[in-house]
């Protein structure tokens, strides 16, 4: 029991993790390219 709920409160870590750096990254992106872009464009 023990080592399956380590497993899965690691597993949810790792799964916010991604969340987190996918939000920051699509965050970063739409405010330093989209503006880049519609210049260039």
């Amino acid at each position: 029991m023990d080592r399956v709920t380590t497993a899965c409160s690691a597993g949810m870590d790792y799964v916010y993790k991604v969340k987190v750096v996918s939000a920051a990254l699509t965050y970063t992106i739409d405010r330093f390219y989209c503006p880049l872009w519609r210049m260039s464009s």
